[in-house]
């Protein structure tokens, strides 16, 4: 795992295709041949991360849902 700051802003890989289906989500990454299946608090980290909220932000909204 790598490490990184709480002002640390990630962003989603554009090239690859996602499916939501309920509360889980399904992505494909073409290129390398994966699919992933995320599970609900999984799910919950990937619809946060939209590119403007840190590590941080992203941790206090993962700890008050869960």
């Amino acid at each position: 795992m790598k490490n990184f700051e709480s002002n640390t802003v990630f962003v989603k890989n554009r090239g690859i295709i996602i499916k939501k289906i309920g509360d889980r989500i399904i992505i494909l990454e073409p290129v390398k041949g994966l699919v992933r299946r995320l599970n609900k608090t999984a799910s919950f980290l990937w619809e946060t991360i939209d590119g403007r909220s840190t590590a941080e932000n992203i941790l206090n909204r993962l700890c008050s849902t869960f």
